[in-house]
């Protein structure tokens, strides 16, 4: 994740130096794409690892 980040904020850097709009070219947004899945994968992955446990107690409590 920290690598497709990294690449996204070069090229918004490059950009500003530049004095212009991040483009919104296709391989732009391919990249955009692949951090916001990898965005949702975590937060899936957290929220599931909350139920899990959240089961588990109440599991443990009856």
């Amino acid at each position: 994740m920290a690598k497709e980040q990294r690449i996204l904020s070069r090229r918004k850097e490059i950009a500003i130096r530049q004095t212009c709009k991040l483009s919104a070219s296709k391989n732009d947004q391919e990249q955009r794409i692949k951090v916001a899945r990898l965005h949702e994968r975590i937060a899936n992955a957290r929220i599931d690892y909350l139920h899990k446990v959240s089961t588990e107690i109440i599991n443990m409590r009856s």
